[in-house]
């Protein structure tokens, strides 16, 4: 009766849900931190160290920070770093360094505490340590507020193994967890949209749907900030304002335009352009890849190539698929026919990227974008998985390959397979091969070298 009432649209009672959002949170950083080691990604290097960059310097340049690490093929920056006047910048947003930056003042007071003749290295060091620490907390974070979004519709159990499963048989663990790549925040801003959206939906909240339409807002102005292919799940969601709900258009927009034209001073500003570094002559060059040649292969490989296929990696995402078309037929609450095409169309995008495959990553990188809201689909049918015992066996299987899988990219994974025999980048046929398994080659080398545990014990040791 509980959960019939709930999935009705009336949020289920959980005593202590703040608590226990709280402990998962907890448990969560523990997990994603047992591996002692710090995902394989150069890509992130402008947002490990622009925290230490504001808080230390107080400015958006890196030139001092890359320093060491601009030479060989990175002389010229490589992808992730842009000459901004006159100074190194990131090539990425820097929303998600920009919102963790707080988390780093301890930290730059005990570099600014180091031996001169040792701060490179422990900058070095200290650094590589928050980002997996920021990382993992992002994410964390992410299946806590999916968790409270969740009681909305479902009961407590329910909820919080639904949110388990998005949070450890899913890439949320093997990638958005490992490195500051933009996932993290990604996902915990769509996790904010969810709950807000739940929000707003439920009844006896109309007094408050000019707050939830405000935290609607502001999880998509940080989610487009962060990642400006999130806009298009930003447009649907507009649009679903636009026709349902005009008296808090006001609330809505004021998050969205005020984030909004931060962004876009930083990027006419430093980039002179309205996309930032992502309209530079690197985007230009194809440096970055593009939209302009779509592969007819890159759909199906993002759902079921070997080697980067959502539902070969996630098998438990096919209930989530289903869980959309039941919620699409249904249309139990009047937001989800505006959601659902927006999701749909944010997969088409990456699939129409000419390198739809993530580069070198573990699994359907790209795709980790979508996580929450395949977790929401899920939650929407798990009444119908509980009630089959065949459904409910696959399922359960599903579950426990995904975990299995996701393990083995957070403790196994480097980057091996992506680099050999050939690289994935210059041969991505390789995507499709069965017998060479990304997954199963990372299990056969064993345990990755846990770096960040053997590199502070060394440090340490050096300063006795």
């Amino acid at each position: 009766m509980i959960e019939e009432s709930a999935m009705a649209g009336r949020p289920a009672r959980a005593p202590g849900a703040a608590s226990t959002a709280t402990l998962l949170c907890l448990l969560l950083l523990v997990i994603y931190n047992a591996n002692f080691r710090l995902g394989p990604s150069g890509d992130t290097l402008p947002a490990r160290f622009l925290p230490f960059s504001l808080v230390c310097d107080r400015t958006l340049y890196l030139d001092d920070w890359v320093k060491p690490y601009l030479r060989g093929a990175y002389e010229d920056g490589g992808h992730f770093l842009t000459a901004a006047r006159g100074h190194w910048m990131s090539s990425y947003p820097i929303v998600t360094p920009v919102l963790v930056s707080p988390l780093y003042i301890a930290p730059a007071w005990w570099l600014r505490s180091q031996p001169a003749a040792a701060r490179q290295e422990a900058a070095r060091l200290i650094a590589r340590t928050m980002e997996k620490l920021s990382a993992s907390l992002l994410a964390a974070l992410s299946a806590a507020v999916l968790y409270l979004a969740l009681l909305r519709i479902t009961t407590p159990g329910a909820a919080l193994l639904v949110t388990l499963v998005y949070a450890l048989a899913a890439n949320t663990w093997s990638t958005s967890s490992q490195a500051l790549w933009l996932h993290a925040l990604t996902q915990l801003s769509f996790a904010f949209l969810i709950w807000a959206l739940l929000r707003c939906s439920a009844p006896g909240r109309r007094e408050a749907g000019g707050f939830s339409a405000f935290c609607a807002g502001l999880a998509l102005a940080v989610a487009a900030a962060n990642k400006p292919t999130n806009l298009l799940v930003a447009v649907f969601v507009i649009a679903y304002v636009f026709q349902r709900h005009r008296n808090r258009l006001a609330a809505f927009f004021v998050p969205l335009l005020t984030v909004g034209g931060l962004v876009l001073a930083y990027n006419l500003y430093f980039f002179g352009g309205i996309l930032g570094a992502w309209s530079a002559a690197k985007l230009a060059s194809g440096a970055w890849g593009g939209f302009g040649n779509p592969n007819p292969l890159a759909l199906p490989g993002l759902l079921i190539s070997p080697n980067r296929g959502l539902l070969v990696y996630s098998p438990w995402t096919v209930f989530a698929i289903w869980g959309a078309v039941r919620l699409w037929r249904e249309n139990r609450w009047d937001w989800v026919r505006y959601l659902i095409p927006g999701v749909a169309a944010l997969v088409l995008l990456y699939a129409c990227y000419d390198r739809w495959w993530g580069g070198y990553c573990f699994g359907p990188r790209y795709l980790a974008d979508v996580l929450p809201f395949c977790a929401l689909f899920l939650a929407g049918l798990w009444p119908h998985i509980r009630r089959s015992r065949g459904a409910l066996g696959f399922f359960i299987a599903a579950v426990v390959f995904s975990l299995w899988v996701q393990f083995v990219g957070a403790f196994c994974y480097t980057w091996q397979w992506d680099n050999r025999p050939a690289s994935v980048d210059a041969h991505p046929e390789r995507l499709w091969d069965w017998r060479d398994s990304q997954v199963l080659r990372s299990w056969r080398e064993g345990r990755a070298y846990p770096d960040l545990y053997y590199d502070w014990v060394d440090y340490l040791n050096a300063r006795r």
